[in-house]
């Protein structure tokens, strides 16, 4: 399937830089899916599974943080 489907684009702003995640079990398909801009994420325990495309054309992503309790990590 495409990336441009089933996705959050239309509720995450392509400038954002940084985000911590603070609640949910799962950062969903195509999620963050061109936030170009984005440097950082931070992944709480509370998140087990990230969804196919998640921070694909995230081309400035450096620093991502994981916590232990992730089982899922898909393309």
């Amino acid at each position: 399937g495409s990336p441009n489907t089933d996705n959050n684009a239309d509720y995450v702003p392509h400038s954002l830089n940084s985000v911590t995640i603070t609640g949910g079990t799962s950062i969903g398909r195509a999620g963050f899916l061109g936030c170009e801009f984005l440097i950082e994420v931070i992944i709480p325990r509370c998140i087990t599974t990230i969804g196919d495309y998640a921070f694909n054309n995230c081309y400035n992503l450096r620093d991502v943080k994981l916590s232990n309790n992730l089982k899922t990590i898909c393309k």
